[in-house]
């Protein structure tokens, strides 16, 4: 549910609107929403929606005056939110730019709260709405396997600054005896490449020791491993010029080495491996 500061503003939502945006993403379960700045500090207001009511807005809160029918809206525990595709799409077209607009839909779609054909007839269902593009463009670069937003911006610096392939998120590769390799953020399986985002959480010495344990892995199996971190992203076009060059080495990359393969083995099923083994790779 909301944090209580923010679920305080929630309550005084007035007459038929709905609370919105982070908040009511929020409400379904998804963590990652917060109600915190980048800074990690300063608190977000609450977007509220009223449809055409006009009221005035008070402290710690956004008012958005959108249509607003009945069926965009859902009661959690007392309080009227948009229901999850309206969350999506509104935080979407508000969002910042195209890729803030894929972290959106990335995340929504990752936990399970919209599927991506059903955003697009929703979508277009509102030809003519404030950003509506931006929804499109967000949901033809979506891709739900993707874990959290850094890994999403990432992706978008791949594929946006450096025009490369689109790569697959975090899919499982084994060795040639059906043993797990990992699940690398991003994957190119043309070249051959690996690419990691290290969070904050990384530096710490035994997750360090894990990282270079686990990107040695996959080198002893024949690909070729880049590593991001959060300040990388602050220079795309430098990011950029560096995925590029480790994609060229990668096509270059001695395939007689490769000793991976993306076949998922009969044993594991779809994708049939003990949770708490699959929890572990993602760590």
């Amino acid at each position: 549910m909301l944090p209580a500061t923010h679920r305080q503003r929630a309550t005084r939502l007035p007459g038929r609107g709905a609370v919105a945006g982070w908040a009511a993403t929020r409400a379904c379960g998804v963590e990652d929403c917060d109600g915190l700045d980048s800074d990690g500090r300063t608190l977000l207001d609450v977007p509220q929606c009223l449809g055409r009511q006009r009221v005035r807005g008070g402290d710690g809160v956004e008012l958005w005056f959108d249509p607003l029918p009945e069926e965009d809206v859902v009661e959690i525990d007392g309080i009227r939110f948009t229901r999850p595709a309206r969350t999506c799409l509104d935080r979407m077209r508000r969002a910042d730019d195209l890729r803030e607009a894929v972290v959106v839909v990335d995340q929504m779609a990752h936990a399970g709260l919209v599927k991506l054909p059903d955003m697009a007839a929703y979508a277009d269902a509102r030809a003519g709405w404030r950003g509506i593009e931006q929804a499109h463009r967000a949901l033809r670069l979506s891709d739900p396997m993707s874990r959290n937003g850094w890994e999403t911006r990432m992706r978008m610096v791949w594929v946006l600054d450096a025009g490369l392939p689109t790569p697959m998120c975090n899919p499982p590769i084994f060795d040639l005896y059906e043993g797990l390799l990992g699940f690398p953020d991003l994957f190119d399986p043309t070249a051959g490449v690996v690419v990691e985002y290290d969070g904050s959480g990384h530096r710490e010495s035994r997750q360090h020791d894990q990282d270079n344990k686990r990107e040695e892995v996959f080198e002893d199996h024949g690909l070729v491993v880049a590593r991001v971190s959060r300040a990388d992203l602050a220079d795309r076009r430098a990011l950029a010029d560096r995925m590029a060059r480790t994609r060229r080495r990668g096509l270059r990359r001695n395939r007689a080495h490769d000793a991976w393969t993306l076949d998922v083995p009969p044993s594991w099923g779809a994708y049939g491996a003990a949770d708490d083994d699959v929890d572990a790779m993602f760590t």
